[in-house]
């Protein structure tokens, strides 16, 4: 759970430190960090340079982002007649498309699943 609080931190704020994760996730720094390394190990989130240590001095933070190395997501839209399907970045950004069409009035879920598998071996 505090793993996709972590995620939809970085979504919908942006680069982060693992400081400023732990205040927004109200999660200590020492979970914060056994959250965010392996998914830096495994290539989902990359640390940026190190930004400048406040007046007060200490550690520079590094801002945590999604790697532009991550594995893509798969995406499904599926709709009355044919499927759309997308590889998308752990950023968010669309890497390739693809659509298969199949009968609108088809009760054979397997043409259905075919459609999707073909559109995502495509994609």
């Amino acid at each position: 759970m505090n793993r996709a609080r972590v995620l939809q931190a970085l979504y919908d704020v942006g680069p982060l430190s693992r400081a400023d994760l732990a205040r927004l996730t109200e999660v200590s720094r020492a979970t914060i960090g056994s959250i965010v390394q392996p998914m830096i190990d495994s290539e989902m989130l990359a640390e940026g340079d190190p930004q400048p240590s406040s007046a007060a001095g200490g550690k520079p933070s590094r801002p945590l982002w999604f790697s532009p190395n991550s594995p893509p997501i798969a995406a499904v839209h599926l709709l009355p007649g044919h499927v759309e399907t997308a590889l998308v970045s752990a950023g968010g950004t669309i890497l390739t498309t693809a659509r298969r069409e199949y009968p609108a009035d088809t009760h054979d879920t397997g043409l259905v699943v075919d459609a999707v598998a073909d559109a995502l071996d495509e994609s």
